[in-house]
């Protein structure tokens, strides 16, 4: 499928880490009135913009909000799910646990554009994220991402010669993403923050060889990690907490000069952490309140974005786009002009054996990049492309179900030529024996 592969969902989703939940929501009433204004702002949305793109948000009724309201997103839940994509996810910054995936805030605005976001709802007038405001309705807020990549644009063959995408910090997997799909060489889209400087309130710590364990002193009073960061740089602040627990229980929450952010470290709460934008040269403390007895942590990372790296970037990839002609959930078709060889068709899609792809009507070999997602060679000229979905068995399923629904209309019908055969015969005995 276009957007990444979604399932059916019948638990209602964990409650959300500061960010607004509907999850409980007790009645019809109230439910019927979180669908009509949701709705509303889709359409509203569909009505502006015709083109295809994901949309996410920082609220929801479930995992699987994107089936009810049937948008582009990456929030859900699946059991179907393939672990490539899945993995993909995760190394992204999204907040993925097992099958759970949950946008929340988000990861960097290179992940939004990269995953073609170019809508972002949230209940906050400033969100962490400085999209700007596209319109506000019923107390949703609509930012439009300016910067988000077309689901299908050209690359060079740097993109298929392989990226790790399983280092540790998260930052530096974005950075050669960047680089593989034809960033400027010579500079960071991610840049580190220099020397966060770190405090602890009522902790000891212990090191060993898989990380540092943060253990409260005293458990009836609070216990905190605090990093002061010296604010060079005026694009936007990340925050990523490398660790090897994964709990359900919540386990720390973040303030920002002691501003509330949202919880941290729990159930599905592990991604990058948009902090916001800071006036060059101020001084801001990041603060972590532990929740819990103990903290495994192995490094802390904090990174800025360049802002006008990243808007140059995709102006070079909107150059590179193709020009889509239809778009459905198992159907992709459009035009592609190329000017050299050696180049090839990126599609932020989740690489699946069951797609198959055709470049001026001839089949095309699929490849798999960055372990998760989709690319085919092409050649220079102006081509035609087409990708078609089809489940394999599926055709082998439509054939037996109906097969079995001609079984199931034969033993009908045979059964009821029997009933009336019977009562005939039930019929001459009678006669016979009255006469």
């Amino acid at each position: 499928m276009i957007f990444f592969l979604l399932g059916i969902n019948l638990q209602t989703a964990h409650a959300a880490d500061g960010q607004a939940d509907d999850s409980q929501i007790s009645n019809i009433d109230s439910y019927s009135e979180f669908i009509a204004k949701v709705d509303s702002v889709l359409n509203r949305i569909n009505l502006m913009d015709s083109s295809f793109y994901r949309i996410e948000k920082d609220f929801q009724r479930d995992l699987n909000d994107a089936m009810q309201f049937q948008y582009n997103g990456l929030s859900h839940y699946s059991s179907t799910t393939k672990t490539n994509t899945l993995d993909f996810l995760l190394r992204l910054g999204i907040n993925q646990t097992y099958y759970w995936t949950r946008y929340g805030s988000g990861s960097t605005a290179f992940v939004d554009s990269l995953l073609g976001i170019r809508y972002f709802l949230s209940r906050d007038e400033v969100p962490a994220k400085a999209y700007p405001e596209r319109f506000s309705q019923d107390g949703i807020h609509v930012y439009e991402n300016p910067v988000a990549f077309p689901i299908s644009f050209l690359v060079g063959k740097s993109a298929v010669l392989g990226t790790d995408v399983y280092t540790k910090n998260l930052f530096d997997i974005q950075n050669q993403l960047y680089y593989s799909l034809g960033g400027e060489a010579d500079k960071q889209l991610l840049i580190p923050a220099k020397n966060p400087k770190t405090s602890l309130l009522n902790i000891n710590t212990v090191k060993d060889e898989k990380g540092v364990l943060y253990a409260k002193i005293d458990g009836n009073n609070e216990s905190e990690i605090s990093w002061t960061i010296e604010i060079d740089n005026p694009n936007p602040l990340y925050l990523y907490l490398d660790t090897p627990d994964r709990t359900n229980d919540d386990t720390a929450e973040i303030y920002v000069d002691d501003v509330f952010i949202g919880k941290y470290l729990s159930v599905d709460r592990y991604g990058i952490l948009p902090l916001g934008k800071f006036e060059t040269g101020k001084s801001i403390n990041v603060k972590l309140k532990m929740l819990q007895p103990n903290l495994k942590l192995n490094q802390a990372y904090f990174y800025y974005e360049d802002w006008d790296l990243l808007k140059n970037f995709s102006k070079k990839i909107q150059e590179n786009a193709v020009t889509l002609s239809e778009v459905s959930g198992s159907h992709l078709s459009g035009n592609a002009v190329v000017n050299s060889d050696d180049q090839y068709l990126f599609f932020s899609i989740p690489y699946d054996d069951d797609w198959s792809v055709s470049i001026d009507a001839e089949a095309a070999e699929p490849i798999r990049i960055f372990d998760a997602l989709m690319a085919v060679k092409i050649s220079s000229g102006n081509h035609t492309i087409d990708l078609q979905y089809n489940p394999r068995g599926f055709h082998a399923g439509v054939f037996i179900s109906i097969l079995s629904l001609i079984i199931l209309v034969a033993v009908a019908v045979w059964k009821k030529i029997q009933k009336s055969t019977n009562f005939q015969n039930q019929s001459d005995c009678s006669d016979t024996k009255y006469r």
